[in-house]
C-alpha cells in the first residue's frame, strides 16, 4: 500500500491522500503493530543535503545508501512519517529544522518503506511516500511498479495488464524458475503509444522495484526510471509468516 502528502516547502495547506497498491497476488490483512520496521530510499540516491525524520522530538538523520535501501530501523508506530532540513539561518531561538514532507503511516502495515522524492525543475516540492514492504505481499520474484508521473502508465509485464494511477503502485508477481529469467516488459502512455520497451532480469531470491518519472525534456515521452534490487533471505520469510 502506497500513502503520500504532497506538500509545498512554504506555508500552505496540504492535501491528504491515500492510495491502494494493486497486488497482482492473493494476500491477507495483517494486524497493528506497536512497532514498525522499516528502511527508506531517494531518486537522487543520495540528496544533497541532509535530511531528518522526526520522532516525537528529536530530529533523527537519515541515512541514506547509493544504489540500495537505507539500514533497516525499528521504531515506535506514528500517524505520519513527517520529513525536514537543517533550516538556513537557524540559531539562538529560531527552529533549527524546516519541514519539507510527510506521508501517512498505514496502521496495518509493520514492515514499511519510506521513498523521498526531492524536487526538480517541474515540481518544485518533496514527495514522501510510505509502501508496505511486507515479503508477504512483496516478495521473491516480484516487481513493484511506482508511477511517479502524472499520467495512468499501462504496464504489461509476466503476462499482466496494469493500469497504474498517478502515485499508485503495483506488485506483479513473476513465474521464473530457481535460475532466474529476464520477463518482457512494455510500459504504454494513456494513447496506447509505447513509452519503454525492453526485457527485465528476475533473481529467484530477490524482489525489484520499478520507480518511473517524468522525463525531464520538453515532449519527451520516454519516462526516467530508476531500479532497486533487494535480496530477500530465508529468514526474512519465515519471519513474515
Amino acid at each position: 500500500m502506497i500513502y503520500h502528502i504532497l506538500t509545498h516547502l512554504c506555508v500552505f495547506p496540504c492535501l491528504l491522500i491515500s492510495l491502494n497498491t494493486v497486488l497482482l497476488a492473493e494476500s491477507e490483512p495483517s494486524q497493528p503493530t506497536k512497532v514498525i520496521n522499516c528502511t527508506y530510499i531517494c531518486w537522487d540516491e543520495t540528496p544533497n543535503e541532509q535530511l531528518f525524520f522526526r520522532m516525537a522530538d528529536e530530529y533523527l538523520p537519515m541515512e541514506f545508501m547509493r544504489g540500495k535501501r537505507s539500514n533497516p530501523i525499528s521504531v515506535a508506530r506514528m500517524d505520519t512519517f513527517q520529513v525536514y532540513r537543517k533550516k538556513n539561518g537557524s540559531g539562538g531561538e529560531a527552529p533549527l529544522h524546516e519541514f519539507v514532507g510527510e506521508t501517512l503511516v498505514p496502521k496495518s502495515a509493520k514492515e514499511l518503506l519510506f521513498l523521498i522524492i526531492p524536487p526538480d525543475e517541474q515540481e518544485e516540492k518533496y514527495r514522501v511516500f510510505a509502501l508496505d514492504d511486507s515479503v508477504e505481499d512483496f516478495g521473491r520474484k516480484t516487481f513493484r511498479f511506482v508511477n511517479l508521473t502524472k499520467q495512468i502508465i499501462s504496464v504489461e509485464f509476466a503476462n499482466y495488464t496494469q493500469d497504474i494511477y498517478p502515485d499508485a503502485d503495483a506488485v506483479i508477481p513473476t513465474k521464473v524458475d530457481e535460475s532466474g529469467g529476464f520477463v518482457p516488459c512494455i510500459m504504454r502512455n494513456p494513447e496506447s503509444k509505447i513509452i519503454f520497451g525492453t526485457r527485465l532480469f528476475c533473481q529467484p531470491n530477490s524482489r525489484e522495484m520499478v520507480l518511473i518519472r517524468t522525463s525531464m525534456r520538453e515532449n519527451k515521452n520516454k519516462p526516467r526510471l530508476k531500479f532497486f534490487s533487494q535480496f530477500v533471505p530465508d529468514a526474512d520469510l519465515a519471519e513474515d509468516k
